[in-house]
């Protein structure tokens, strides 16, 4: 939680500045993560606010706040996950934004889950809003698996995500990312997803098919690493 603090002030700060704010709120079948199930394959509410200070140029700096319910390991009931980002977009050509991110993440209402806080680095490249690559590294994630609870390990993903428009507010996206635990068990998993959205003013809505491997399978408990279809609604604003 040591970040949440300065980045709200930043975020309160911006606003009454008059800057741009926007945010989400809705629902998700199954809150997925790198292919892992941060809800035990539950529904999860989620919302996001954000303030984006922007250059005169494309890009410019950004913070804001995420929360999430979340079901984590032998949880029979679920709690909630606060983020808290900081990070500043740029332009690297006319088609082309990159992004830089630091993110906190705490679960401050239950005290056996704050032993999964964590940091992470996210830099990212995306092309015309239809291509985006991803590289997520964390110095301190912890994971439950087979072979039990082991935290401060260090965490890489790497993701790329393609968007093509169908028909009207109808989409269809595709994704693969390789998430590399070697410091953890000395191997990595392959994740991906596939599916169709649809976006109309504020509304968002997808469909999506999340599959991992069987390396996932063969660290992680079926009811976080089993494949499956999900459902997001979100509200946009």
């Amino acid at each position: 939680m040591r970040a949440l603090p300065f980045l709200l002030s930043v975020v309160v700060l911006s606003a009454t500045a008059a800057d741009r704010v926007g945010g989400s709120v809705g629902v998700t079948s199954d809150y997925r993560l790198e292919g892992l199930s941060l809800s035990a394959g539950k529904a999860a509410a989620q919302a996001e606010l954000h303030v984006q200070l922007p250059t005169e140029e494309r890009g410019g700096w950004y913070a804001g706040l995420w929360a999430s319910t979340v079901r984590l390991a032998n949880q029979t009931s679920s709690s909630g996950q606060i983020g808290a980002f900081l990070g500043r977009e740029f332009a690297m050509g006319p088609d082309w934004l990159g992004s830089v991110t630091v993110s906190h993440y705490a679960h401050p209402w239950n005290a056996l889950l704050k032993q999964y806080d964590y940091d992470e680095l996210t830099v990212g490249a995306s092309f015309r809003d239809r291509l985006k690559f991803t590289a997520a590294w964390s110095p301190d994630t912890d994971l439950y698996s087979h072979y039990g609870f082991i935290e401060n390990r260090r965490s890489l993903a790497y993701e790329v995500t393609g968007t093509l428009p169908v028909r009207g507010p109808v989409g269809a996206s595709v994704g693969v990312g390789f998430r590399d635990v070697s410091d953890f068990f000395d191997t990595g998993y392959w994740y991906g997803s596939a599916g169709l959205s649809y976006d109309r003013g504020p509304l968002h809505a997808s469909v999506m098919r999340v599959q991992t491997d069987r390396t996932a399978r063969r660290l992680f408990y079926d009811d976080i690493v089993e494949p499956a279809w999900v459902g997001t609604v979100l509200w946009i604003f």
